[in-house]
């Protein structure tokens, strides 16, 4: 069941309709002017940093966790840089397409139209693509023998590194990054590393610095005091490892965010959070943080998870229909030397998704001959759906 916290978040996600947002577009376009001439990879360091340090932050007034993608959430944020062709070729139809509809402005249509497409048409990754594909390529395609995956926007299908990232910081990585670009000089990757970290914790102390202002100016002694709370968890996840659940939450999130403000793609999964969250957890619980603490943590993360849409052409949309982002998130399974990996984490993680009851996260549960029969401690009972799995897997 969801607290008046979440389900007024969760109402406010479908408020409005969805609109079509060109705030990354023209970042990024302003970005790559400055830095024409300079390696591609550098390129999309500069203009994920600037990105990061301009675009407009939101605070909700009632979530526990911060970081946006667009100013409304399930705004759908073109990326011009990778296909500008096909968004030309449907301003218009957006609103009225048989799915996924969005609203657009005529005068974000005509800046579209007059300024962001003369600008990317000829230097997009889709034109790289035409530029450099081979011919025999280039027919199998017309005559679908293949198609391209997502030219009208990026495909990602990618897990980060989160634990990783919880256990060092961004801190620790941005060293370690600067280390190797001092060691290769001539390495663009290394220089891009550098700049992408240090606004990634540019960024995070953005936020940190308004969840104090939004603070001091705060009438509502409660709501104070938890904007108090998450403007320390802020400060030290901007650049230290996680210490409890809450940095672990608010840093997964946080990546993840700067990750679709870099690619704005699809399928940037979560991974195995009952795993790399785990530890966390067990902190924050011997912390004596509540069960309806972490419950409610978990259950914005989930929300948080819906904010961000893909706008898709009206062809792919006919195919992915629903907004599905793809944030996968992985339950259960088995560990290295192949004993049971669930936990108390995994089941919670599976009852929160029964109360947001949401397209996102996109839930996994890996199963094996004994993944319910584990005698782990748990106050959580068994949902009809796992006994159906139980008897299935113990029957065969």
């Amino acid at each position: 069941m969801l607290s008046k916290r979440c389900s007024t978040i969760k109402e406010s996600l479908f408020a409005h309709k969805r609109t079509v947002s060109l705030e990354r577009a023209r970042i990024y376009k302003a970005s790559y002017q400055r830095s024409e001439g300079e390696a591609p990879v550098i390129r999309r360091a500069r203009a994920l940093a600037a990105l990061l340090a301009e675009h407009e932050l939101v605070i909700d007034d009632y979530d526990l966790l911060v970081g946006n993608r667009s100013v409304q959430p399930r705004a759908g944020v073109i990326s011009p840089e990778m296909s500008p062709y096909w968004i030309l070729d449907e301003l218009d139809e957006f609103e009225t397409r048989p799915q996924d509809q969005f609203v657009m402005s005529e005068e974000d249509k005509r800046i579209y139209r007059e300024e962001l497409y003369p600008y990317f048409a000829g230097q997009s990754l889709n034109d790289w693509y035409q530029t450099h594909s081979a011919p025999e390529v280039q027919e199998a395609q017309k005559t679908k023998v293949f198609s391209v995956a997502q030219t009208d926007k990026g495909q990602g299908h990618i897990i980060a590194d989160f634990e990783t990232l919880l256990t060092h910081g961004f801190e620790a990585l941005l060293e370690k990054a600067k280390t190797q670009a001092a060691q290769n000089p001539d390495n663009d990757f290394y220089r891009a590393a550098v700049i992408s970290l240090e606004a990634s914790i540019a960024y995070i102390q953005r936020y940190h610095a308004l969840v104090v202002k939004r603070a001091t100016t705060c009438t509502d002694p409660a709501r104070e005091a938890e904007l108090s709370c998450l403007a320390e968890v802020l400060e030290h996840i901007s650049t230290k490892p996680a210490r409890n659940f809450y940095d672990a939450l608010q840093l997964v999130w946080l990546a993840e965010v700067i990750l679709q403000h870099e690619s704005n793609a699809s399928s940037l999964s979560l991974g195995r959070m009952d795993q790399y969250l785990w530890p966390y957890y067990q902190t924050s619980k011997a912390e004596d943080m509540s069960d309806t603490q972490i419950r409610e943590l978990l259950t914005c993360f989930y929300l948080k998870c819906n904010t961000i849409v893909a706008i898709r052409s009206t062809e792919s949309a006919s195919f992915f229909a629903g907004f599905p982002i793809g944030f996968n998130l992985v339950v259960g399974g088995i560990d290295a030397e192949g004993n049971d990996a669930s936990n108390e984490l995994s089941y919670l993680l599976l009852d929160i998704q029964k109360d947001t009851r949401l397209p996102q996260p996109n839930l996994s549960l890996r199963a094996h001959a004994k993944t319910l029969m584990s005698s782990i401690p748990r106050q959580l009972k068994l949902s009809a759906w796992e006994m159906a799995c139980h008897k299935s897997l113990t029957t065969k």
